[in-house]
C-alpha cells in the first residue's frame, strides 16, 4: 500500500480522499476556521469545536434529504442547519480532508444508560439500537487515531468505548489538555463535583432532559397547559371546596384560640363569597347583613361571641364545642 509522507507525517492517502465535484465552500470554510491555527490538533478542534458551537442543531426527525446534485455536506453546512450525527461526523471528516488532514467515519455505539455496579471497578450500562452513533478519527503522527466528537449535545471520550490502543488513549490527552489539568484547586473542585465516583453526571443528566424536551415538546406543552388550566379553575371554585378544608381543621381543634382563628376564616371565606365588610362598618353592622342575606342569626351570635373573647379576655374555649355546628352551617352556606 502507498503511502504519503509529509511534514513528519505519514498515512494512508485514502484518508484524504474526496469527490471529484467538491463543493469549493466546504473548502473554503475549513480554511477561515483554521487558518490561525498552525498544527493539525488545533485545526481539528477548531472544526470540532465550530460544529459544536450551536449554530447547528441536532434533530433526528426534520432532515435535508438533497436534492439532485446536491451535496450531503454542503446542504447541512449553508442551508437546513440542522441533522443528527451522521451530518455532523460527515461534515468535519470531509473538512477536515479539504485541508489535507486524514480523517475517517466512525460508526458505533455511545456507551448508553449507566444500570449500576458490580463490585468495586465494574459498571453496567445497557446499549440499544437508539445508542448507534457516529462519530470521527483523526491520525495523528507516532500516535494513532484519535477520536473526536462533533455533534451537538455528545461528549468526547466519556461517552464512547473505542478500540483505541493504548498509546492512541495516551495521545487525547495533548498539551491543551495538559494545560487544563493545571487549573488552580478549586476550579479542579468545582469540576469534579459535576461526576458522582458512581458515573453519574450532570452533563449526561441536562443531555438526556434535553432530548426527551426535544422528542416530547409537544406532549410536555399540552400537559403544562392542561396542568395549568386545572390548577386555575381549582383556584377560581376555592370558595366551593375550601369551607369543607375549614371545617376539618377546625373540627379537631380545642384550645382559647381556636374560636377566634376561626371566626377569622369565616370572615375571609365571606370575603370570598362576595359579602365584603364595608369600610367604616362594625363587625355587628356586618353581621347583620351577613344573616340578612342568608336569613339566619348565626352571624351576629358568632360575632358577639369573638367580640366578648377579643374585648373582655373570656376564654372561649368551652363555648367552641357549643358555637361549633352554629359556625360550621354558616360556613357552608358559603359553598353554595
Amino acid at each position: 500500500m502507498s503511502q504519503i509522507t509529509g511534514k513528519n507525517a505519514q498515512f494512508d492517502p485514502r484518508y484524504i480522499q474526496l469527490p471529484e465535484k467538491f463543493p469549493k465552500r466546504v473548502k473554503d470554510l475549513a480554511e477561515e476556521l483554521t487558518k490561525d491555527k498552525t498544527n493539525w490538533y488545533d485545526k481539528t478542534k477548531a472544526i470540532e469545536g465550530y460544529l459544536q458551537s450551536g449554530k447547528y442543531k441536532y434533530d433526528k426527525k426534520n432532515v435535508g434529504i438533497p436534492k439532485e446534485n446536491q451535496d450531503y455536506v454542503d446542504q447541512f453546512l449553508f442551508e437546513t442547519l440542522r441533522g443528527y450525527c451522521d451530518n455532523f461526523s460527515t461534515s468535519m471528516v470531509t473538512m477536515l480532508r479539504s485541508i489535507g488532514i486524514p480523517s475517517r467515519w466512525v460508526k458505533g455505539y455511545s456507551s448508553g444508560e449507566y444500570q449500576g455496579s458490580e463490585g468495586v471497578s465494574q459498571n453496567i450500562y445497557k446499549v440499544t439500537n437508539n445508542n448507534a452513533h457516529s462519530w470521527v478519527e483523526v491520525f495523528f503522527p507516532n500516535v494513532g487515531w484519535v477520536p473526536f466528537e462533533p455533534t451537538m449535545g455528545f461528549v468526547n471520550n466519556s461517552v464512547f468505548n473505542n478500540d483505541l490502543t493504548t498509546k492512541a488513549q495516551a495521545a487525547s490527552t495533548t498539551p491543551k489538555e495538559e494545560e487544563v489539568k493545571k487549573k488552580p484547586q478549586k476550579e479542579q473542585e468545582a469540576d469534579n463535583e459535576t461526576t458522582s465516583s458512581d458515573g453519574f453526571s450532570f452533563t449526561n443528566l441536562w443531555e438526556k432532559t434535553t432530548k426527551v424536551f426535544q422528542d416530547h415538546w409537544m406532549f410536555i406543552v399540552i400537559s403544562i397547559i392542561i396542568v395549568m388550566l386545572i390548577s386555575g379553575f381549582i383556584y377560581l371554585k376555592r370558595s366551593k371546596w375550601l369551607p369543607y378544608i375549614l371545617i376539618w381543621k377546625y373540627r379537631a381543634r380545642n384550645d382559647k384560640e381556636t374560636f377566634s382563628k376561626a371566626y377569622l376564616s369565616l370572615l375571609k371565606q365571606l370575603e370570598r363569597f362576595g359579602l365584603r365588610k364595608e369600610t367604616g362598618q362594625t363587625l355587628r353592622e356586618y353581621a347583620r347583613n351577613v344573616d340578612n342575606y342568608f336569613g339566619t342569626e348565626t352571624m351576629y351570635q358568632l360575632t358577639e361571641q369573638y367580640e366578648r373573647n377579643i374585648y373582655r379576655g373570656e376564654n372561649i374555649k368551652i363555648d367552641w364545642e357549643q358555637t361549633r355546628e352554629l359556625w360550621e352551617n354558616l360556613i357552608k352556606k358559603t359553598t353554595g
